[in-house]
C-alpha cells in the first residue's frame, strides 16, 4: 500500500480538444470537440493556489484569450505568461459577480501585470509568448476555502500577415 494521499484540489488538463477529419467521401467531414479545464482548489488545508500549465507555445504567439466560468465564489482568476527572455509576467484578472461564462483576454506589453519575477528581471516583455499558466489563487476567493472555475476555448494568437 502506498503511503500517497490525494488532496481534493483539481486542476491540469481535465479535458481536451479532438478534431478528426473524414476524407472518406467526396465531401470531407470535420469533427470538432472542444472540452474545458476544471481548476478547483479547496485552500481548507492550506496551499496558496491551484493551476495549469502550457508549454512549448508557438514562437509567434502575441496574445492570449480564453472564457472562464465561476462558481460564483472566485473573484479573480491569476494568469502567468513567460516571454522569450524566460521572464514572467503574472496578472491578476478580475471576474465579474456571478456564474456567467467571461472572455479574458491579455495582450503582453499592453495589458498592465500585477508583477513579473524571473528571467531578465526587467519589466520589459520579449519577444513572443513562451510559456501559460492559468490559476486560482487562495486570495481569489470570496468566501470559504473552496472555489471552482471553468476555462474553455483557449486561444494563443499570433500577428496577422
Amino acid at each position: 500500500m502506498s503511503g500517497i494521499i490525494l488532496g481534493k484540489n483539481q486542476y491540469g488538463k481535465a479535458e481536451n480538444r479532438l478534431v478528426r477529419i473524414y476524407r472518406d467521401k467526396p465531401r470531407h467531414e470535420i469533427h470538432d470537440v472542444n472540452v474545458s479545464t476544471c481548476l478547483r482548489g479547496d485552500f481548507s488545508a492550506g496551499g496558496r493556489y491551484v493551476g495549469m500549465r502550457i508549454r512549448k507555445v508557438d514562437r509567434q504567439s502575441t496574445e492570449f484569450a480564453c472564457w472562464v466560468k465561476s462558481d460564483g465564489l472566485a473573484k479573480s482568476i491569476m494568469v502567468r505568461l513567460t516571454d522569450a527572455g524566460d521572464q514572467t509576467f503574472q496578472y491578476q484578472l478580475p471576474l465579474a459577480n456571478g456564474t456567467d461564462w467571461q472572455r479574458i483576454t491579455v495582450a503582453p506589453g499592453t495589458t498592465i501585470p500585477e508583477s513579473s519575477f524571473s528571467g531578465r528581471k526587467d519589466g520589459k516583455w520579449q519577444g513572443h509568448i513562451a510559456a501559460i499558466f492559468i490559476g486560482l489563487s487562495k486570495d481569489a476567493i470570496i468566501q470559504g476555502s473552496v472555489a471552482t472555475c471553468l476555462v474553455d476555448d483557449v486561444v494563443i494568437a499570433t500577428p496577422r500577415p
